[in-house]
């Protein structure tokens, strides 16, 4: 499983989720999750702004040159940033929503995993 963050170095709101995502990291990287940010912005903007963050992040960060946040955003219809997928084993999105809930979801997930066998 993948779980993106979209976001923006300009958006408050992205800066708040990227830190507490460490956590995820921590606790479902043993799972086999992996976690990345991506950004529109270049990579120079993207450095800058990291060099500014309290805490190091133990995650992907990528900057897309290839418009997939684009296609993301407009194949769910979103406009706000941040924004989290979940991405099965299948490259389907399992679960999108706000980056606050992205550690309740991927729970319950893989919780369902280990019950039934199958992803969700």
């Amino acid at each position: 499983m993948v779980l993106i963050l979209a976001w923006a170095t300009w958006c408050g709101h992205s800066k708040k989720a990227m830190i507490p995502w460490n956590r995820i990291v921590e606790l479902y990287a043993h799972r086999g999750v992996k976690v990345v940010a991506i950004t529109r912005q270049s990579p120079d903007e993207v450095q800058e702004f990291l060099l500014k963050l309290p805490r190091k992040l133990k995650y992907t960060i990528a900057s897309d040159s290839t418009d997939v946040l684009d296609r993301l955003q407009g194949a769910f219809g979103l406009r706000r940033l941040p924004h989290a997928f979940l991405a099965d084993g299948r490259g389907q999105v399992a679960w999108h929503g706000h980056p606050a809930h992205a550690g309740n979801a991927l729970s319950e997930i893989l919780d369902g995993e280990s019950e039934d066998g199958d992803e969700r």
